[in-house]
């Protein structure tokens, strides 16, 4: 499958380096890419994060991230959340680009994370190391090397039949 790519938004680029807040102008560079880290939907307009990710979401992959629970990803609007200071601290050592680099380092290519239902990407043993590595980096502390075994989440359940 083919991997998928953001289009250049130069435009919007420039106009949100005018109009927006300083989170919004930090997400904004070339390690953001612009785009959607689960779908790599344009989102420059409506721009989202998972802050303990520190990837960008398009709002249809933050509502999805939401049902995953705040432990697992923290999601905020770039535009009408105010973030904490530790929060930033965390966006601010992330990006789209640095999470999937770290995610092939660890061998989870972008075609194997893609391939994986969203509940279950983040639930990873590299997506948990991940975020262990940025709050650590983000609050100063020794940053965790090995990723350990994580708990999958419960598989969903059918509705019962009618009748």
């Amino acid at each position: 499958g083919a991997i998928l790519a953001c289009p250049d938004e130069p435009q919007l680029r420039s106009a949100r380096r005018l109009l927006a807040g300083p989170l919004v102008y930090m997400t904004a560079s070339p390690a953001w890419d612009g785009c959607c880290f689960d779908c790599a939907a344009p989102c420059a307009e409506d721009p989202w994060a998972s802050v303990n990710h520190a990837v960008r979401l398009c709002i249809r992959c933050a509502g999805a991230h939401r049902a995953l629970g705040v432990h697992i990803s923290f999601v905020r609007s770039l535009q009408l959340d105010e973030l904490s200071a530790a929060e930033v601290a965390t966006m601010a050592r992330g990006g789209n680009d640095r999470c999937r680099e770290f995610l092939e380092a660890k061998g989870v290519p972008r075609r194997v994370w893609l391939a994986l239902a969203l509940p279950l990407r983040y639930q990873t043993p590299a997506a948990d190391l991940y975020r262990r590595v940025l709050a650590a980096e983000a609050a100063g502390e020794e940053v965790p090397t090995e990723m350990r075994a994580v708990a999958l989440p419960p598989p969903p359940v059918a509705p019962a039949p009618e009748g």
